[in-house]
């Protein structure tokens, strides 16, 4: 994979940097060690998108160049059951690409997807930085997602068109939101879903409260059909079929590292066609 200099890391508190300042979401002491983590480094959700609108108005330059240097790039999408550590195994994905590759890969969970979509002027620079032929393909497979579709689906059509057009400019990872069955048929797209017991991810949340779900087992199940429901009623889809994915990982019999080693290997795998892929 070749280096992108200009792409950016966001982390769960909301911070932002450039690269090899920062690794997976964590300023760096000399040497590797992480920094403590302190209310002084967090930057707002508008620091976030105003960072990344920069990256857009600059792609919007010369978009066709782009496009002709390289084939299609390659971004991750990280499905999971609630509970499941999607946050933490992305960074850990990104601090291991940049490590072997100095690419830095970005992060964006549901939170920044949904601020993205849901302001038009941001949206619109996105949309602008595709190449002519990208942004046709990523309109028509949006209207043919949603053909017929009755008008409550405007606000998740937006989105779906905000994840696509991430997805097609690459070197991302994309949490929840249903964004592995919207950039299924995208070219690039490696897919994850994560999965646990019920008891583990239980415990996990007793461990690191949610602020608005109970650490009890038919609150989590409850989220779990939530998001089901979601992803039937509006892709009609079963966010539970394996064969959605390359790869199914329990998050509760491997840490998160063994799980980004995993990942990682299935990215060069994939990006280098050193394995085949499967039976033609």
């Amino acid at each position: 994979m070749a280096q992108s200099p200009g792409w950016f890391v966001y982390s769960i508190e909301g911070q932002w940097s450039p690269p090899m300042q920062r690794r997976g979401g964590r300023h760096l002491q000399p040497g590797g060690a992480p920094m403590p983590r302190s209310p002084g480094n967090t930057k707002s959700v508008d620091d976030r998108i105003r960072a990344q609108v920069e990256i857009w108005r600059r792609q919007a330059y010369a978009p066709e160049e782009a496009e002709r240097a390289e084939p299609a790039p390659v971004f991750l999408t990280l499905s999971r059951q609630f509970g499941c550590h999607a946050f933490a195994l992305a960074e850990a994905v990104v601090r291991r690409i940049e490590v072997r590759t100095g690419e830095v890969f970005e992060i964006f969970d549901r939170k920044l997807l949904e601020e993205i979509s849901g302001r038009r002027d941001v949206a619109s620079r996105l949309i602008e930085s595709l190449t002519e032929r990208t942004r046709s393909e990523v309109e028509d497979w949006v209207v043919g997602l949603f053909s017929g579709a009755e008008s409550e689906m405007s606000a998740y059509r937006r989105l779906a068109r905000t994840v696509c057009a991430i997805a097609t400019k690459g070197r991302c990872i994309l949490i929840g939101r249903g964004s592995a069955v919207l950039t299924r048929d995208l070219p690039g797209g490696i897919h994850v879903r994560l999965v646990a017991p019920v008891e583990w991810r239980v415990r996990t949340l007793k461990l690191h409260p949610h602020p608005n779900v109970p650490a009890e087992r038919e609150a989590v199940l409850r989220m779990d059909l939530e998001r089901e429901s979601f992803i039937r009623k509006y892709l009609g889809a079963d966010v539970n079929d394996p064969t959605l994915y390359h790869l199914v990982l329990n998050n509760a019999r491997l840490s998160i590292g063994r799980q980004a080693e995993l990942i990682l290997h299935l990215i060069e795998t994939i990006t280098t066609g050193a394995e085949p892929l499967g039976l033609e």
